[in-house]
This record gives C-alpha cells, sequence and structure tokens, in this order.
C-alpha cells in the first residue's frame, strides 16, 4: 500500500525485512509483531498519533485514556464525556480503542526505538489486547481499506 512503483523505499524495505525476520525466527509472539509493524509503518509513513496526552486537556497521569482512531490522538475519560454531551446526534460517532499508560508507552517506544529494537517490548496479557486492537483499526481506518492478507491472517489466527 505504502510502497510507489520506481521510487526507492529503502526503509520501507528494511521494516518489512526486520518484520519477517522476527516472525520467521519466532523472536516475540506474532501478535506483538503485527501490532509493532503496524504501529511502525503507519509513524514512518506520516500517519503517527499524537500519544503525548489528552488533545483536550492536555493530562498524561491517568490510566483512563482512548485513541481517537480518526484524529490520531488521545483522549482521556472525562474530556470524552465532555465531547459526548457537545456532540449532536447527527455526528458520526467516534472510533476509539482504549488506550491503558503501558499501551501508550509500548506504542511511543515502538514508534522512536531504533528499527532493529522495535520489537523489544513487553506487555502483559490485558495490554497486548489493546496494542493489537489499536494498531490494526489505526492502519485500517487511515488507508481506508480492508485487506484480504489481513483476513487470512484472522482465519489463520482462529485456528
Amino acid at each position: 500500500e505504502f510502497s510507489l512503483p520506481d521510487t526507492p523505499q529503502d526503509a520501507l524495505l528494511r521494516l518489512g525485512l526486520n518484520t519477517l525476520h522476527a516472525v520467521s525466527r519466532g523472536l516475540y509472539p506474532l501478535r506483538q509483531i503485527k501490532a509493532a509493524f503496524e504501529v511502525r509503518i503507519m509513524a514512518d509513513e506520516g500517519y503517527a498519533p499524537d500519544l503525548s496526552g489528552c488533545a483536550d486537556c492536555g493530562s498524561a497521569d491517568t490510566d483512563d485514556m482512548y485513541l481517537d482512531i480518526m484524529n490520531g490522538t488521545l483522549v482521556c475519560g472525562p474530556c470524552l464525556e465532555k465531547r459526548a454531551e457537545k456532540q449532536s446526534p447527527s455526528d458520526p460517532a467516534p472510533v476509539l480503542a482504549p488506550v491503558s499508560r503501558p499501551t501508550a508507552a509500548a506504542m511511543r517506544y515502538i514508534m522512536t526505538a531504533p528499527l532493529g529494537r522495535m520489537f523489544a517490548f513487553r506487555l502483559n496479557d490485558t495490554c497486548m489486547p489493546e496494542l493489537a486492537f489499536a494498531a490494526e483499526q489505526f492502519l485500517l481506518h487511515h488507508l481506508e481499506r480492508s485487506f484480504p492478507t489481513l483476513d487470512f491472517y484472522k482465519q489463520v489466527e482462529d485456528m
């Protein structure tokens, strides 16, 4: 999706090769590799979400955070409630993904780590599904399409 014909894509190629290496060697759980790839490719291609704090109040010291998928920002629970009160019934509902502090920290790490170390993080069993959901939804919504390979991955994952 991101590669352009007749245009050198060295960084994209390196990201893909590092990801395939991690998969082929079983260096990390597949779910972690997939999510890290999705976060990193979006960041490298200019779609990095702002994970510095709540887009409305600036708070970064709360566990009650959500990634506003379409706007690429974090929103805390209280500000989300304020937004809902102001929202018109005709406004589209926001696409949100819950993001705990460890998940946001992992996403920041993935976006800034040296390419060879971007998979080297740990998340507990609660946070890894958050990361996987947020990364996949962010990618799919910003690219505005689905992928047959993702559908295949989901079928294989369910086996």
